[in-house]
């Protein structure tokens, strides 16, 4: 894996169109996949996109669906 594959939570905010602080709930409670480079946590891409395919079929709760 390259850096480039590593997003921050500020990224996947913005691609997720959701606060930071979601972003980090969403993580802890294990429905958005992630892992640790030291005390920073970072996602993969495809762990985002797998995230929002789940919740466009109605895996995830409402309120954590994206919003446009």
């Amino acid at each position: 894996m390259t850096n480039e594959d590593a997003l921050k939570a500020e990224d996947v905010a913005e691609i997720l169109h959701i606060g930071r602080n979601a972003v980090y709930e969403l993580a802890k409670s294990g429905e958005l996949g992630s892992y640790r480079i030291g005390r920073r946590l970072r996602f993969t891409y495809a762990d985002v996109q797998t995230y929002i395919k789940r919740t466009k079929n109605g895996g995830g709760s409402k309120s954590d669906a994206p919003t446009s």
